[in-house]
């Protein structure tokens, strides 16, 4: 019966051992996951007003604006990647802008900090 006994307390002392940091780590887990939710959240939020603003922008279109004939837009770059604005695509390979795009009213007409 001694050994019953002991055997159970060696046994209740490893899951002591064992279960507690497992569920202190289960619950750390669980509140990070959620305060990390909870900053994502926040996140999108503070980004939407941005992103509503880089669409609006993203819409002038240097072609239209350039009033390139309609035999140049199947060459074009910025008419083939109409999903983001010209001067992105118009870029170097070291991601500098050319002149041209620094001087062209659409792309002075965005406000700074906007870069889509």
């Amino acid at each position: 019966m001694d050994e019953l006994i002991a055997m159970l307390l060696v046994i209740a002392g490893l899951l002591v051992r064992i279960g507690i940091p497992v569920v202190v780590t289960a619950i750390l887990v669980y509140a990070l996951r959620r305060l990390d939710q909870r900053w994502q959240q926040e996140a999108e939020q503070a980004i939407q007003p941005e992103i509503a603003q880089i669409s609006m922008f993203s819409q002038i279109r240097c072609w239209k604006t350039h009033k390139c004939p309609q035999e140049n837009h199947e060459e074009c770059p910025a008419f083939l990647k109409n999903n983001q604005p010209c001067w992105q695509v118009f870029r170097d390979g070291s991601g500098d802008l050319s002149q041209k795009c620094l001087d062209c009213p659409v792309f002075r007409s965005v406000p700074a900090g906007i870069s889509a």
